[in-house]
């Protein structure tokens, strides 16, 4: 087995995009938290993942919620992601929302894209939890993304 350290500088080596995933937490009140933990899984049907670490203070909010937003980053949103690196479960104002008609979570503005989901499996990882949703709701900016490469931020252009 490799020591912690050795596979963390390994797994800095794969770059990868950054996202927001909002979840209702009480009536009205939407909180968010940064992951980079998110993939793409089916297309029939259209599903995707992404992991919360069982030790992280927000991690019961997202295992109680049937709907949630991945929100893809643009490369112009990285206070965005530290913001909710640092703040995970910190509330969002309604600046920062849209909330679409028939959605029960808002998506975040000026994204590259975003998806609506409803849960449809979780999975035991280690000391995360694997959570995958099924995507019911899909929107594109078409905005350049915000990337996440050997503990930092960058942009493609």
């Amino acid at each position: 087995m490799p020591e912690i350290d050795e596979f963390k500088n390994a797994a800095a080596c794969f770059s990868t995009g950054v996202c927001v995933c909002i979840v209702e937490k009480e009536p009205d009140e939407f909180v968010g938290i940064t992951i980079n933990s998110f993939a793409s899984l089916s297309l029939n049907p259209c599903l995707i993942m992404f992991s919360v670490k069982k030790q992280s203070r927000f991690y019961t909010v997202f295992l109680g919620k049937k709907h949630f937003t991945i929100n893809i980053l643009s490369k112009e949103q990285k206070e965005t992601a530290l913001h909710f690196a640092k703040h995970a479960g910190s509330q969002l104002v309604d600046s920062q929302l849209v909330l679409e008609k028939g959605n029960q979570v808002p998506f975040l503005k000026e994204c590259c894209a975003n998806m609506h989901c409803e849960l449809f499996e979780t999975h035991e990882g280690g000391d995360h939890t694997i959570i995958i949703g099924l995507v019911t709701q899909v929107r594109s900016g078409g905005l350049a993304p915000l990337v996440y490469f050997s503990r930092g931020f960058h942009s493609i252009s």
